[in-house]
């Protein structure tokens, strides 16, 4: 495992911006970050186990990797001994859900992805965690904002902090800032190559459809992924057209 990627700087001080600007992190936090074993939990749990060696003495920071484990066609979507021997090399606490993600699931990404966070959620309670890290990245908030507008008919994006079940716990997407680019590179020098799941669901989703969408739109060099991103943090509600009182 490479010491440090050539964009550590890069990747940390737009992680760090997102932190500050959302208030990601806060005294006394114990955060249970969820490892999937994909290139972005993976640069996620490296990225915040350094954090709690940094900052842990001064905020009292706290870090747990959580993993809900599953199988697709008898496959696991991720080795335990491979994200173990990660979590090892890294000193965080690996704790696994007893509970398995049903095969059925894999078929539908919502469903997936509803059943993923109960199970982190109950995980989350197990190990006395106020906060659940996820993965999500630049691209993702980005591709969310216009499955909204495109599919579902409002604005509306991933938020990098969002408290949940009456603030008992609180979501934090670090890696907010961070495109999925910058993560491949990270992680292809930090860790490898990473054998990661291919989620049947996601073959024909639309998801992946605005994906190709965005590629497009970027072949004569236009920032269009990094100027849906400024619009989601940037709105200018004076130009939209409200109803009265909102």
């Amino acid at each position: 495992m490479k010491q440090r990627p050539d964009n550590w700087n890069r990747v940390y001080s737009r992680v760090l911006a997102a932190e500050k600007d959302h208030g990601l992190l806060g005294r006394g936090d114990r955060v249970l970050i969820a490892l999937s074993g994909g290139a972005d939990s993976l640069v996620l749990l490296d990225l915040l186990s350094y954090q709690r060696g940094a900052l842990g003495r001064k905020l009292g920071l706290t870090v747990v990797a959580g993993h809900v484990p599953g199988s697709f066609r008898g496959r696991p979507i991720a080795q335990q001994a491979d994200l173990r021997r990660t979590c090892e090399r890294l000193s965080v606490d690996l704790q696994v859900s007893d509970r398995r993600l049903g095969e059925e699931v894999f078929s539908d990404c919502f469903a997936c992805s509803r059943a993923r966070r109960r199970l982190l959620f109950d995980l989350a309670e197990r190990c006395g965690c106020n906060k659940i890290a996820l993965g999500h990245n630049a691209d993702d908030l980005a591709e969310t904002a216009l499955l909204n507008i495109l599919f579902a008919g409002h604005f509306a994006a991933m938020r990098p902090r969002q408290p949940l079940l009456n603030g008992r716990v609180t979501v934090i997407r670090p890696l907010s800032y961070v495109w999925k680019s910058q993560i491949a590179e990270y992680c292809a020098q930090r860790f490898g190559p990473v054998r990661q799941f291919a989620c049947p669901g996601g073959k024909g989703s639309r998801r992946l459809l605005v994906r190709k969408l965005l590629a497009r739109l970027e072949q004569d060099g236009s920032p269009v992924r990094a100027n849906v991103l400024k619009a989601i943090f940037n709105p200018k509600p004076d130009y939209l057209p409200l109803r009265s009182g909102t």
